[in-house]
């Protein structure tokens, strides 16, 4: 099945330039029982629009699959905060069949949940409509009764869950001058599954969330927006983002970084439904300045073009965060570890590395990855950098699986070990360092496999 990038947007009068023509198509109404009794022009149309887009107890919008406005979806006779009535239609039958119709369901129904506050939605089908009743069902609507041919259905939403296939994740401060071309690139994905967008800001003091509620706005029930009424550090909002994910499968996106290749998030969740002994899937990055201009750096590079085996994620093999899709059902571990570490991205692949492995795509165009002063990993320098990966090994080797603390020890050698090779500190502290780095080796049975190879280069460099 073609997939497409499927919104639902508020309905607008000029539009019916094009809906007028869906009106006067009996293929279109045959199953509604509403067919209009006459001739729609598109003056007709266009006075209708006017009137029902005045109303206060309804919400209608059109259905856009990539650029092309397909349809139109509403609830209509909305009680606060209790009830509505949804009607659906696809107008341009170029995208019957095509999967377009689910996509809009799922989003005005998070809409009516989130945005609107209801209970529940019901509608109304004709019995013969045998297609229209599954798609309703696999969207969560349950038969209520039958009367002259029309079947009632309702969707109870504190029994009847909206859960995505998959989640975006993204942090926000401060990224007024990036948020848009990140949004946008999340939006254009063409996928055959349903998924949602939910951005938590850390009170950012620019026009970050002037942005998120124009969005919001503008494509009602895709986006779960978290804004927090005062600043509460990236560990806090990490958590809270990822709390709000509700989707099978997560995907990464930070709000100055983008994605640059509209298939990515199909691409990725087929193999991962395929593939069960696989839990991340990942592809390579490209850096950009702060005016997005290409650095020509690779974030992997081909030498690391190739899927992970589990021990190699545990050991902090590279994945970029902004390239990941990773299986939700494990947030759950990652989130019980009330511990905060500054590479949360690397804490969080190391406990899903426990799992399963990790698959490379190399048919999936590299997303781009800002550097500027304002990133919280991007704006650190390399020292910083390392004793940041050290104090989150230090940390991951508390959390593990017993199995696993081998090889978070090994990893954490090599960390120390870079620490006292690389960086000038006084003698003093280099010799409390070593002293340090060899208790450690001897606590952890490490002296023969981990530093015998090293020793001669540690004595020469740090010149005891």
């Amino acid at each position: 099945m073609t997939s497409y990038s499927v919104h639902i947007k508020p309905l607008k009068i000029e539009q019916a330039s094009i809906s007028y023509h869906w009106r006067n198509d009996p293929e279109v109404w045959r199953f509604t029982g509403k067919k209009p009794d006459k001739v729609i022009t598109h003056k007709i149309e266009e006075e209708w629009l006017k009137k029902v887009l005045q109303e206060s107890n309804s919400k209608r919008f059109g259905i856009w699959a990539d650029e092309n406005y397909v349809g139109n979806i509403q609830l209509t006779g909305i009680q606060e905060g209790q009830t509505a009535e949804y009607h659906i239609f696809i107008g341009n039958k170029d995208f019957w069949g095509k999967g377009v119709a689910k996509l809009a369901t799922f989003q005005i129904l998070r809409f009516a949940k989130h945005s609107l506050l209801l209970k529940e939605v019901f509608l109304k089908v004709n019995v013969s409509h045998a297609s229209a009743i599954r798609l309703y069902q696999t969207c969560g609507f349950k038969k209520v009764s039958e009367e002259d041919g029309w079947l009632k259905m309702k969707i109870n939403f504190s029994t009847g869950k909206i859960y995505p296939k998959l989640s975006v994740f993204m942090m926000t401060y401060n990224h007024a001058l990036y948020l848009e071309e990140a949004i946008n690139g999340i939006l254009n994905q063409q996928c055959g599954f349903d998924f949602d967008i939910v951005i938590g800001d850390d009170f950012s003091s620019d026009d970050t969330r002037a942005i998120l509620f124009k969005f919001a706005e503008e494509y009602p029930g895709k986006f779960k927006l978290l804004l927090h009424p005062q600043n509460i550090g990236a560990y806090q909002n990490q958590n809270a983002v990822f709390n709000s994910c509700e989707g099978e499968f997560v995907a990464i996106c930070e709000g100055d970084d983008y994605w640059d290749d509209s298939n990515k998030l199909q691409k990725q969740v087929d193999f991962l439904e395929s593939h069960p002994d696989y839990v991340i899937s990942f592809h390579e990055v490209e850096k950009i300045d702060p005016s997005g201009q290409a650095l020509n750096q690779s974030v992997l590079g081909k030498e690391r073009w190739n899927d992970l085996e589990m021990e190699e994620i545990i050991a902090g093999d590279l994945i970029p965060s902004v390239s990941a899709v990773f299986r939700g059902k494990y947030l759950s571990e990652f989130l019980q570890i009330k511990t905060q570490v500054k590479n949360g991205d690397t804490f969080l692949f190391a406990i899903l590395g426990q799992y399963g492995k990790a698959h490379f795509h190399d048919d999936i165009r590299p997303a781009k990855y800002r550097i500027h002063g304002g990133g919280v990993w991007s704006g650190s320098d390399l020292k910083s950098k390392i004793e940041s990966q050290v104090l989150t090994f230090e940390t991951l080797r508390n959390v593990v699986l017993p199995k696993n603390q081998v090889i978070v020890d090994r990893s954490l050698f090599e960390r120390y070990l870079t620490q006292i090779t690389r960086f000038n500190y006084t003698k003093k502290e280099k010799v409390f360092m070593y002293i340090n780095l060899w208790k450690f080796c001897f606590k952890n049975r490490l002296v023969t496999k981990m530093v015998a190879s090293h020793f001669q280069a540690i004595k020469n460099k740090i010149k005891i």
